[in-house]
């Protein structure tokens, strides 16, 4: 496993990779913290750890994102804590279980390029609508919209001169925080207590994540991993081992629930990410923050400028955009369709679709042949 960080860099180019996924990042960690669900010390603490776990366990700069639907399950129907944490170890548990009965591989092995660009195409609309919905988060005045001339003026200069944008606009949101207090840092834990209907609220949010943490966290991380970084070390196994490990620990901890995103991949390796330097970057930086503020760190969940991620993930989206590739008339007839299922539908019920459409237009091949 140590062997993975032989080809470890650590420049400025991989520092301002190691940002490149906190537009997906901050958003729902910040929101969730705002709400009191998780602990913001502890999940900036855990997962800097987390982090650093994935750089010896990986030989790229694979991304760390809070799992989503659960996320925002909780945010908008004001679920306890107890139901985030445990629909996470659910959703980890029931991955690893599919790995170990072969469900998994039977599963990335037996999806098409067609349905795999339904799956980039539809992420990458959806970073555009997420990069939209915070430049218009609040109030817009002149104040926001210098800061959003600062942030796109660094992204456009990083594509220019490689810059370290990404790190560089995470610093400047740092200055708008008030009241930072060089506190120690305590590491809290508690016991989850829960009754028959949280429980049932966890297994009903979890139905709704593992499709999602399946074609996102292991099809499309694992897809997208071989097309940029040609490479073959991130694998079923090692996916559903480190979700698993990274979630164990969630209930008793209060920290948000993880898992990978193939959409931090690409954000990461556009801000300059190229090997997993970046990931030891970033997971030693999260836990500096919190050594440094300790208890004052949830302050950023009120004060941080969330309008300056905005550019990371519009140009996140377009890498997204521009990366898919269709070409015969077959895959055409089923890429169109897929990716509007699962644009206006969900990711699953589309995922569902495309691959019936696709055993429907292979069987009519046959038969003509």
């Amino acid at each position: 496993m140590f062997g993975n960080l032989k080809k470890a860099r650590f420049n400025l180019r991989e520092i301002s990779g190691a940002f490149g996924d906190l537009g997906t990042f901050l958003p729902l960690v910040l929101s969730l913290s705002i709400l009191n669900k998780i602990s913001l010390t502890n999940t900036f603490f855990f997962s800097g750890i987390f982090n650093i776990f994935c750089a010896f366990l990986y030989s790229i700069p694979i991304s760390l994102q809070p799992m989503k639907a659960i996320a925002i399950e909780t945010i908008t129907k004001n679920e306890s804590s107890e139901v985030l944490f445990l629909s996470g170890l659910i959703t980890s548990f029931i991955v690893l279980l599919f790995y170990f009965t072969g469900i998994l591989k039977i599963i990335t092995k037996n999806i098409s390029t067609a349905v795999i660009s339904s799956l980039k195409i539809v992420l990458g609309l959806k970073l555009i609508e997420l990069s939209t919905s915070l430049i218009f988060k609040g109030e817009i005045n002149g104040k926001i919209l210098l800061l959003l001339f600062f942030a796109f003026s660094l992204v456009f200069l990083d594509l220019k001169f490689k810059i370290p944008s990404a790190f560089l606009i995470f610093i400047f949101g740092l200055f708008f925080i008030k009241d930072l207090n060089f506190l120690s840092f305590k590491l809290n834990v508690s016991i989850p207590f829960l009754n028959l209907n949280e429980i049932y609220s966890s297994l009903k949010m979890s139905a709704i994540q593992i499709p999602l943490t399946i074609l996102n966290s292991v099809v499309l991380t694992i897809a997208i991993s071989k097309e940029i970084f040609k490479n073959e070390n991130v694998n079923e196994k090692k996916i559903s081992f480190s979700l698993f490990s990274m979630n164990i620990l969630a209930p008793f901890f209060s920290y948000a629930p993880f898992c990978h995103g193939a959409s931090g991949i690409v954000a990461q390796n556009k801000f300059g990410a190229k090997t997993n330097g970046s990931l030891i970057i970033l997971g030693l930086f999260k836990i500096f923050l919190v050594f440094l503020f300790g208890g004052t760190l949830s302050l950023i969940a009120t004060n941080f400028p969330l309008q300056i991620l905005s550019p990371l993930l519009l140009l996140t989206s377009f890498e997204f955009l521009k990366n898919i590739k269709i070409e015969r008339n077959t895959e055409k007839i089923i890429f169109f369709p897929t990716s509007f299922a699962m644009y206006f539908t969900n990711l699953f019920y589309g995922f569902l679709f495309g691959i019936f459409l696709e055993k429907i237009i292979k069987g009519y091949e046959r038969k003509s042949i």
